[in-house]
């Protein structure tokens, strides 16, 4: 990354993103993001994400707008994670979030067509190795999906990295993680942590 401070992004899909928050849930993200930029300055930043429709898209078009660099793993060639996404503006945005970042592809065809997890794998953890922190768009529902958006977050905290959760439901505010949060997550618990300043704080 070159000296520059990559905070990665982890999230549901649209259909797991409150329809009637979203606004406030990009409103965190993009809030989140200017605090961090403010809080690092003059460091360059970098976001690192799938851009995967969704909470990773919100985060992107939020970063660019700040002039971060935009860094994507993504976890198969373009023409075929192009069938992720709706024709329509969904289609739209990921091939403008293409033009505009620096795509690295984490699983060749061939292994794609046998197996797609393979590469949503590699993309989160890519992502999470050049990742110096996380922000976390997630229900609060543990679930077993590997790769999704509660088990990249967990994978953030085994490793130490600085979490911020916010809530992908649009209902509570943002909290700071940490891997003392870990057993009450599993549990789908909400626990007592710090908000965002305690986030920002660990960031250095």
């Amino acid at each position: 990354m070159k000296n520059a401070f990559a905070v990665g992004v982890t999230g549901h899909r649209p259909h797991k993103l409150n329809a009637a928050r979203l606004e406030i849930i990009a409103a965190d993200i993009r809030r989140a993001l200017m605090h961090i930029e403010a809080r690092l300055a003059p460091r360059p930043l970098a976001l690192v994400c799938s851009i995967a429709e969704g909470a990773d898209t919100m985060a992107a078009k939020a970063a660019l707008a700040l002039g971060w660099r935009l860094i994507a793993p993504i976890p198969f060639p373009a023409g075929h994670y192009a069938r992720d996404f709706a024709p329509g503006p969904a289609a739209d945005d990921f091939r403008r979030l293409m033009q505009a970042a620096e795509v690295s592809v984490c699983t060749p065809d061939r292994l794609a067509l046998a197996d797609e997890t393979l590469g949503y794998t590699a993309a989160s953890l890519a992502m999470l190795e050049s990742a110096d922190a996380l922000i976390a768009v997630w229900d609060g529902a543990p679930t077993e999906l590997k790769a999704g958006a509660y088990d990249t977050m967990m994978l953030a905290l085994a490793r130490g990295l600085p979490v911020l959760w916010i809530d992908a439901n649009g209902d509570a505010p943002p909290l700071a993680l940490t891997q003392d949060h870990a057993a009450a997550l599993s549990r789908g618990e909400r626990p007592k942590a710090g908000g965002e300043e305690t986030f920002l704080a660990a960031l250095g």
